[in-house]
């Protein structure tokens, strides 16, 4: 039985303008102001590191419109990074994100501002899944292998609650019901990854049925 490995470090994809009608003004702005203009466009697409930003500044562009924090912007949002990404992950805790806005950004925000912005936290969570998703799909689908597992880590897979389903739903709806497929995890990066998934790969696979 022929066994493949691969390595996807996919981050540069899109460098080249292959999903440039997938690329967002978020987006934009997150690539003219990061340290590397113009690549890894797939990474600050669905990474970690890029989610907390992309929040940040949908949140600002709502704020400037009027549709929440009517009680003035906080300084200290305006501020890159501010927004952490595992404040995504906190923001379908109502109390503990509250709280948490609250004391890094002096803010006290009423249950519609916590709702819209929870939402935009949703969206953007919803969205790098997908993405994932779907070049998950394509990868799968080109190596037409019955079988297969996909080693993840990362902070994002781990600590928000709901990415894993979010990433097996669209997965679901796009894989032919021929592949097979699941996803483990694992720590240390790629390298451990990919002796991980060699180490199991003789293992009989089930497809992964998202919890609905």
């Amino acid at each position: 039985t022929k066994r493949v490995i691969i390595n996807t470090e996919w981050g540069a994809f899109g460098e080249n303008g292959e999903i440039d009608e997938l690329i967002t003004p978020i987006d934009q702005e997150i690539d003219a102001s990061s340290v590397n203009p113009g690549r890894q466009i797939f990474e600050k697409m669905i990474s970690g590191m890029f989610l907390g930003e992309a929040a940040r500044l949908i949140i600002i562009h709502a704020a400037e419109r009027g549709f929440i924090l009517n009680g003035g912007i906080p300084p200290g949002l305006y501020r890159p990074g501010s927004f952490e990404t595992s404040m995504i992950s906190l923001s379908y805790n109502t109390k503990r994100f509250r709280w948490l806005f609250l004391s890094t950004f002096e803010y006290n925000l009423d249950k519609y501002e916590y709702f819209i912005i929870s939402m935009i936290c949703d969206v953007v969570s919803r969205r790098s899944a997908d993405l994932l998703a779907a070049g998950l799909v394509a990868i799968l689908t080109q190596i037409s292998c019955p079988e297969n597992i996909i080693a993840a880590d990362g902070s994002v897979f781990k600590k928000h609650p709901h990415y894993l389903n979010y990433v097996l739903t669209k997965m679901d709806k796009l894989i032919s019901d021929k592949i097979k497929f699941e996803i483990i995890f694992v720590d240390g990066g790629s390298g451990k990854g990919a002796a991980l998934a060699a180490c199991t790969a003789s293992k009989k696979l089930t497809k992964y049925i998202p919890y609905k």
